[in-house]
């Protein structure tokens, strides 16, 4: 074994390379420590937004609401299942679909980005979403080519604007018609319209990506789950909120 002496001669006789190597190592560490700090920041600010008393159902192995697809005659099922809460009007869920679509970016040569719109039932979104406000104008009308957006929108893509208009394809532009705020989740990042005007816009007639689903208590969710996932004809899976809000981080 060399003595401790001979490796710190060695160090002072090669004081440049040394430095250069500590100061790498020192690097990936900060590096590394910076991105697992924002990874846990991300999971944690997404976990939050979410409830364990909401079950998303989505296609079996589907990683995200975009690559997910429900059939329409599937949610009454869903909506049937153990654990799900009812009050006056019936069972408390909204079925919704997502997908995305391409907006210029605001500012010259900013470029092209894309954003995600989401098509919700009017009549049962605010129902079940407390948290949504209308800051700015109003809800868009049932079946109308209307949008509301969500406010971190605002600014950053142009046409997004109360009152402005963008083609959600050729030759049919939406207006848009109100301003909304979520308690700073991430659908404040969306487009909202009347599911009916998204699905004919895209041809995604028959299907929604996702259901969500008030429950009765936590508790309830495991026989809500056994329910819904041991049913072969569904090929679904379901998730509480908070999980499925993290795996997406």
């Amino acid at each position: 074994m060399l003595p401790l002496s001979y490796t710190w001669r060695n160090i002072i006789a090669r004081r440049g390379s040394s430095f250069a190597s500590m100061f790498g190592i020192a690097l990936v560490v900060f590096v590394l420590a910076a991105s697992m700090m924002l990874v846990a920041g991300v999971q944690k600010a997404l976990g939050d937004s979410g409830s364990e008393e909401v079950g998303v159902v989505v296609r079996k192995g589907s990683d995200g609401e975009l690559a997910s697809s429900v059939a329409v005659a599937s949610i009454g099922l869903i909506q049937a299942a153990p654990g799900v809460k009812n009050d006056a009007t019936g069972p408390i869920s909204v079925a919704e679909l997502v997908v995305v679509m391409a907006l210029e970016k605001a500012g010259e040569g900013a470029g092209i980005a894309n954003v995600q719109m989401r098509g919700v039932p009017l009549d049962a979104v605010t129902r079940f979403r407390p948290n949504v406000k209308l800051i700015a104008g109003r809800a868009p009308n049932p079946g109308a080519d209307e949008v509301m957006v969500g406010a971190r929108l605002i600014g950053r893509f142009k046409g997004v604007t109360l009152g402005d208009h963008f083609d959600v394809k050729k030759n049919r532009p939406l207006e848009v018609v109100g301003v909304f705020e979520d308690a700073g989740s991430a659908s404040e990042s969306e487009l909202w319209a009347d599911i009916e005007t998204v699905r004919s816009s895209f041809g995604r007639e028959g299907i929604v990506s996702s259901v969500r689903v008030q429950l009765t208590s936590v508790s309830a969710f495991d026989t809500f789950e056994a329910m819904i996932e041991q049913d072969k004809r569904l090929g679904l899976d379901a998730h509480t909120e908070r999980e499925w809000n993290e795996r997406q981080s």
